[in-house]
């Protein structure tokens, strides 16, 4: 069914990606199967796969020591390609990216795909007209703090990287290259005779020896590679037949088809969800320690997946959040006296807290250990998801898995919220990472965080059959709680971010996270609140935003 409508559209490269490596997002062409992450950067002559895993990281709880990692390179060199042109198509619904370099009368052409259901990337390497040597090397990615070795087995070459000492967590992959069908790292590609190559992948958390894992996956795979393609576009075609758009606008559809591709490539470890540029780390020094930072970037990437039916690609997010919650009650119960979990803005997988002990610049920004920038909303936000999962499914198996996350974060706004007169406030709770001094009082997000909170409590609660005696505190928190702050701006009433404390902001959208991604007003809302919430939008004209979607 979607095909007709997906195999339309690529992306398409004319010259070699300018962002990479790079601290934040890359712009090559990528790769992956929601586990293994491949990103094609280089010149014709020196092709370079940047390798990465979702579950790669360095494991330690301490501020700009932990976060995600590059695991390696491999690098396809072929001299003879110096100074030839330059074109890159990577077609969607095959999900196979499919490269043309051309110099005067000799012309290489290369396929390259991340088998949909093994830890594997295959490239296919075609000449036209005449010979075209290439030498093939994996090299790990290197730092003081860890472990890496390189070595050959009979035909495969192999590496491994670990970061196994000072850490909470061990974590080590390896990779195996097998050049099928040859016996060294150099060989020619004759026209008509396509040389193939595969590396194979496993992690320390799939295999305590993955090295072996790697070399056992390489060899099977390398048996069967025409199968392993079948299995790929079987995979990627239902993936594309849960939804497709066709509404007439080629680029609008380019771009929703392109981002559910990124999602299907990016996220599908259960454990281990993309961290904030996505599962393309190309450096050991991603910007925010690439982690899963808890304010908006690490929930973004997965708005669109409910709606567009690709649910096994957002169900990943909620790992991390869960895992938290035992140092998120800490934290509630130690810097806040209250019930529930408190969570700071950056975290890791399997409990990791990758802003722990961040030095206190400004007092404001941290409490006890941890880095907050003032806000209280960072738990809350991460029920947004869970709130869209929720809404579109209604499945009552996620809803008895994640229901203690939501009902530990109803318990904390319980606490933390005061009763003023008949309504109830919010204090000392930052819209804007450490937005005037940390004395902002009732926050919009916060205000709409809240209300999605109760009412997805009370919804969960009365599905699952669970806590009777909370859904009266609940409702009433729904009923009373403050109202959306307003002000006047260019004669136009429109939402203020607080009602004291920072009023407006051009360069983001914390005034309108009320109404999206929180959903606390939409078409059926009261006309007035409405009225105001389409001004608010007008009001920022936010045709580019860099602070309220996603970073990859």
């Amino acid at each position: 069914m979607s095909q007709h409508i997906v195999a339309r559209y690529k992306a398409v490269f004319t010259e070699p990606p300018g962002k990479i490596p790079s601290d934040t997002a890359t712009d090559a062409p990528l790769l992956g199967n929601g586990d293994m992450g491949i990103a094609i950067g280089g010149p014709p002559e020196c092709q370079r796969y940047w390798i990465a895993k979702n579950d790669f990281w360095k494991l330690r709880s301490q501020f700009n020591s932990g976060g995600a990692r590059l695991f390696g390179v491999l690098r396809l060199a072929a001299p003879q390609m110096q100074g030839a042109s330059y074109r890159v198509e990577q077609d969607l619904h095959s999900a196979a990216t499919h490269s043309c370099f051309s110099n005067g009368g000799m012309t290489l052409r290369m396929r390259s795909w991340v088998a949909a259901t093994a830890n594997v990337l295959a490239v296919e390497a075609e000449a036209e007209s005449a010979p075209i040597r290439i030498t093939a090397s994996l090299e790990p990615g290197k730092s003081h703090d860890s472990i890496s070795a390189s070595g050959r087995d009979g035909n495969a070459l192999w590496i491994r990287r670990g970061f196994e000492d000072n850490v909470d967590i061990p974590v080590a992959a390896a990779c195996a290259l097998l050049i099928i069908g040859r016996g060294g790292a150099a060989f020619d590609v004759e026209p008509g005779s396509p040389v193939r190559l595969i590396v194979a992948m496993a992690s320390s958390f799939e295999a305590p020896d993955c090295l072996r894992s790697a070399m056992d996956l390489a060899g099977r795979q390398s048996a069967r590679l025409e199968s392993l393609w079948d299995e790929h576009i079987t995979w990627w075609q239902r993936y594309w037949d849960m939804s497709a758009v066709e509404i007439g606008d080629p680029v609008i559809e380019q771009r929703y088809h392109l981002s559910n591709y990124v999602m299907a490539s990016a996220s599908r470890n259960p454990e281990h969800p993309p961290s904030i540029f996505g599962t393309w780390v190309t450096t050991d020094t991603p910007a925010w320690s690439g982690d899963y930072h808890l304010n908006y970037n690490h929930q973004a990437p997965c708005y669109g997946l409910y709606s567009s039916n690709h649910v096994e690609q957002a169900d990943p997010f909620d790992a991390p959040c869960l895992a938290f919650m035992e140092r998120g009650r800490w934290y509630a119960e130690n810097l806040q006296g209250c019930r529930g979990i408190y969570y700071p803005v950056g975290i890791g997988p399997k409990g990791i807290e990758t802003t722990r002990a961040n030095p206190p610049r400004v007092p404001w920004l941290t409490d006890g250990q941890g880095l907050f920038h003032g806000q209280k909303s960072n738990a809350a936000y991460c029920a947004v998801n869970m709130a869209m999962r929720w809404y579109h499914t209604h499945d009552t198996a996620y809803a008895r898995r994640v229901y203690p996350f939501i009902q530990a974060v109803a318990a904390f706004w319980e606490d933390y919220m005061d009763a003023e007169g008949s309504r109830y406030v919010i204090r000392n709770d930052s819209i804007h990472e450490g937005s005037t001094a940390g004395i902002d009082f009732n926050p919009l997000l916060s205000l709409g965080l809240v209300r999605m909170v109760m009412r997805l409590a009370l919804e969960m609660s009365e599905a699952l059959g669970a806590d009777l005696e909370r859904r009266e505190k609940w409702r009433h928190i729904l009923g009373h709680v403050s109202a959306f702050p307003t002000q006047q701006r260019n004669g136009k009433t429109v939402f203020r971010y607080t009602e004291r404390g920072m009023d407006w902001c051009d360069s983001n959208t914390l005034g309108i996270q009320h109404i999206y991604p929180a959903g606390e007003i939409g078409l059926e809302s009261d006309p007035e609140l409405l009225a105001i919430a389409k001004n608010t939008v007008s009001a920022l004209n936010g045709w580019r935003d860099f602070n309220g979607m996603s970073s990859f």
